[in-house]
């Protein structure tokens, strides 16, 4: 968990409302400056790609009474010119999961089943996973999460078969604070990334 993030929960008549403010993704700025630099000396399909780029600079969530989530907003800025963006509005629904972003919209058949997850180490964003599907130590189970990503800065929502694997207990030291809690290990391939490859990096959730 990256804790240079800030994060906000309020409790609500239906459950509960987050916010978290992410950090600066230095890379990303690093690459928009490099860009500007280099405009007059890329090709006209990179040129269209970095003015469409974007960064996402907060995540704003709504979840259930359960932790399941019914709304994800993600609002961040282009990469060309700053300006202020809505990179996409989800909305999960009995049937069917929808987004709507500022490049176009997605959606997806939803069962039972299907978890939304956008691939960003924050722990509110998997708690629905737990909720729902809590295997013991050393157990593995196969889990379907619907994955929200970005492609070519539009929006993608994609039916990807998982794993959750239970690791046992574990402390973990953020700051002064110390907690006892259970480690879970998620893997899942996705098009543009891998959510987890490497055992040494693998991360509590």
């Amino acid at each position: 968990m990256d804790t240079a993030q800030i994060w906000t929960i309020w409790r609500t008549n239906d459950g509960y409302e987050v916010e978290d403010k992410l950090p600066v993704d230095k890379g990303v700025m690093l690459m928009a400056a490099m860009g500007a630099a280099l405009d007059t000396k890329m090709s006209p399909e990179l040129r269209e790609d970095m003015k469409n780029a974007t960064v996402t600079t907060d995540i704003n969530l709504q979840l259930t009474k359960e932790r399941a989530i019914q709304a994800l907003i993600l609002n961040g800025k282009k990469l060309s010119d700053s300006k202020q963006i809505e990179v996409a509005n989800c909305r999960v629904k009995e049937n069917e999961i929808t987004c709507k972003g500022h490049e176009g919209s997605a959606h997806l058949k939803n069962s039972a089943r299907d978890q939304l997850l956008y691939p960003y180490p924050f722990p509110l964003l998997f708690a629905q996973i737990l909720k729902q599907s809590h295997p013991a130590t050393g157990q593995t189970i196969p889990i379907t999460l619907a994955v929200l990503e970005e492609v070519k800065n539009r929006l993608q929502l994609t039916k990807v078969s998982g794993q959750l694997r239970g690791e046992g207990p574990e402390r973990m030291v953020i700051g002064q604070y110390t907690f006892d809690t259970d480690k879970f290990v998620l893997g899942a391939r996705l098009k543009i990334d891998v959510l987890k490859t490497d055992p040494s990096r693998e991360a509590p959730i």
